[in-house]
């Protein structure tokens, strides 16, 4: 669950990123100093290489969210999607691993 939840906010953070950037039309290597990042590594976060670290959100609220609320409102549906589909898909697999266990009991 951990891992789906970190692929939808590295997913969300690039989409808002490069939504963010090109509304204020900067370029990769402006928008990366503002984040205090590198110019190689804004770009891989846009490319959905990697997410961003914590201080790369940090100062990404601080200085280019005019919403935070918004922000968090918009994130957080995301996150509850992936949690409940996670959720049921541990649900199905004990399910069918029940089954199974129960098949092997009656010599199925």
């Amino acid at each position: 669950m951990k891992e789906a939840c970190k692929c939808a906010l590295r997913d969300f953070m690039m989409e808002r990123l490069t939504q963010v950037r090109f509304e204020k039309k900067l370029t990769q290597a402006k928008f990366a100093e503002l984040l205090m990042l590198d110019t190689r590594s804004y770009a891989a976060i846009e490319k959905g290489e990697y997410g961003c670290c914590a201080l790369t959100l940090v100062m990404y609220l601080l200085y280019c969210c005019d919403d935070i609320d918004g922000f968090f409102d918009e994130l957080r549906p995301r996150i509850m999607q992936v949690i409940e589909a996670e959720e049921k898909n541990v649900s199905y697999q004990k399910k069918a691993h029940e089954k199974h266990r129960d098949n092997i009991k009656l010599g199925c």
